[in-house]
């Protein structure tokens, strides 16, 4: 049964280096990283990326061994209750873009009780976080999540700002040819 755990292991930390090496490629390739993990080898593999990834993953093996016990449960409880943060912003994205995206072309996809149920599930939202407040072990992920979120944002300006962006900005939105070709 050992060896089937290990290889199991193996397996999730091949596919967590795949997934975060080719992330980070793919944001330095559109600015949104440093540059440096743009590049790649002449077959085309990205080995900056590669050891970033190799490096952050020995370094919280250490710090998973040096810990007594908060980093780990800290991560986990971020995790948890940032589902809830990633839901709120799906919601209230299609309450901004959606009116945006419908004044340039009608969109294919039609959502039911449209913006009411919207606000109904920002309201749910809401209550979850209101009786995540109640309970002691639901707090902590609750904060966890709101600092590991504060850090993000921060981190979202500083970037913004160093690439000259306003943080704020709009995003252009496609034109309506743009959107007959997807």
């Amino acid at each position: 049964m050992e060896v089937v755990i290990v290889l199991a292991l193996l397996s999730a930390f091949n596919a967590q280096i795949y997934a975060s090496s080719r992330m980070m490629h793919s944001l330095a390739s559109r600015g949104e990283a440093p540059k440096l993990f743009a590049s790649t080898d002449r077959r085309g593999v990205p080995t900056a990326a590669i050891a970033l990834s190799v490096i952050l993953s020995a370094v919280m093996v250490v710090l998973n061994y040096a810990d007594t016990g908060w980093l780990l449960s800290f991560m986990l409880n971020a995790a948890g209750a940032s589902l809830l943060i990633v839901w709120v912003f799906i919601a209230v994205s299609q309450l901004r873009l959606r009116p945006r995206l419908e004044a340039i072309h009608p969109l294919p996809v039609r959502m039911w009780a449209y913006p009411y149920l919207t606000w109904f599930a920002l309201a749910l939202f809401a209550a979850i976080a209101v009786l995540m407040l109640s309970d002691a072990s639901a707090r902590i992920q609750l904060f966890s999540a709101a600092a590991m979120f504060a850090v993000l944002a921060i981190a979202g300006v500083i970037n913004a700002k160093a690439r000259g962006i306003s943080p704020t900005a709009r995003l252009p939105l496609p034109t309506a040819e743009e959107l007959e070709t997807r």
